[in-house]
């Protein structure tokens, strides 16, 4: 949902440009991808534990 409003935001501030809009989600971007990043990582450990579960 945040990426639709990053999304959005950025098209508004194509037709818009203002500097604190573009700053904001220049910023809203990093901490989205970052959070989207980290959440696909934890998935990734979890599975693989699941995955490699009574192979020992």
């Amino acid at each position: 949902m945040a990426l639709i409003g990053l999304i959005i935001a950025s098209i508004v501030n194509i037709y818009f440009f203002n500097s604190i809009t573009y700053w904001v989600t220049t910023y809203a971007a990093i901490f989205i991808f970052v959070g989207l990043t980290a959440y696909d990582t934890q998935k990734i450990k979890q599975l693989n534990v699941l995955g490699n579960s009574g192979t020992e």
